[in-house]
């Protein structure tokens, strides 16, 4: 199963980091690729949300459901095509000028035509989710200087 794994030290608090994450409603907003995504459900520590991505005229739907230990840890799942499996987790580690934010992110598609036009969307997504995330904290928390 294709892994992703990137750290990243950056000046914003834990806080800032995992609320940014668990916003998945405004990745459409940065997230490059992504269509749409709607939470579904929100419940304490668990939301399930309905997400649209894809690259040129090739999309494809799934739900994925996202485990939300504030402030430290946010586990993402589905099993829906196109998707055979996605896992991404998230931990953010409270550091005196700001935090280290680690992603881990484990893909593998369930096969089928729409799956392997999406290959190319998947790769740069897994290339570029961190530093999606890192921009959008300059533009929502300022760029900030770290140490």
């Amino acid at each position: 199963m294709p892994t992703h794994r990137e750290t990243r030290h950056v000046p914003y608090t834990v806080e800032q980091m995992f609320d940014l994450v668990a916003d998945i409603g405004r990745y459409p907003q940065f997230v490059p690729g992504y269509r749409e995504a709607r939470v579904l459900v929100r419940e304490a520590g668990r939301l399930r949300a309905r997400q649209r991505v894809g690259l040129g005229v090739i999309s494809a739907s799934f739900d994925s459901e996202a485990e939300l230990q504030r402030p430290h840890h946010i586990r993402v799942r589905s099993h829906e095509r196109p998707f055979h499996t996605l896992a991404i987790d998230w931990y953010f580690e409270r550091r005196d000028d700001g935090c280290c934010v680690q992603c881990l992110a484990e893909f593998r598609l369930a096969g089928g035509l729409t799956a392997l036009a999406l290959t190319p969307w998947l790769d740069l997504f897994a290339h570029h989710l961190t530093d999606a995330f890192v921009r959008r904290a300059q533009v929502l928390y300022g760029e900030k200087k770290k140490g």
